[in-house]
C-alpha cells in the first residue's frame, strides 16, 4: 500500500476534488448552509488549493510552480467564497502580492543557489 508521500499530484488532487463536491453536496442536501454557485465553486477551487499547497511541501520537484497554482487555485477560491461579504478587487488585489511576493521569495532563493 503507498503513503501518502507517495502519491502523485493528479491521484491526490482527483481524490480531493470528489471529497469536495461530496461534501458540499452534503451540506447543500442537508440545507446547513444556503450557498450559491459561485461560494459552491469557490470551496472547491479552496480545497484544491490547499492541496496543492500541502503537496508542494511534499514534493521536491517543481516546487515554484505547485506553490505558484496553490496560492492562486486558494485566493480565488477564497475570493469567491467571500464575494458577498469583501469586495471582489480587494481579493484580487491579495492574488498579485502574493504572487508578487512568491516571485520575489523565488528569485532571492535561486541568487542564494539553495
Amino acid at each position: 500500500m503507498r503513503r501518502w508521500s507517495e502519491l502523485r499530484y493528479g491521484e491526490g488532487f482527483l481524490a480531493t476534488l470528489v471529497v469536495a463536491v461530496g461534501a458540499l453536496a452534503v451540506v447543500y442536501g442537508l440545507q446547513a448552509i444556503s450557498l450559491n454557485l459561485l461560494q459552491a465553486a469557490g470551496l472547491v477551487l479552496l480545497a484544491i488549493g490547499g492541496y496543492t499547497l500541502a503537496f508542494t511541501a511534499s514534493t521536491e520537484a517543481d516546487r515554484f510552480f505547485f506553490a505558484v497554482w496553490g496560492v492562486i487555485l486558494s485566493a480565488v477560491g477564497a475570493a469567491l467564497t467571500t464575494s458577498p461579504i469583501i469586495n471582489p478587487i480587494l481579493s484580487a488585489g491579495l492574488i498579485l502580492i502574493s504572487l508578487g511576493l512568491l516571485g520575489v521569495f523565488a528569485i532571492l532563493r535561486r541568487r542564494s543557489g539553495k
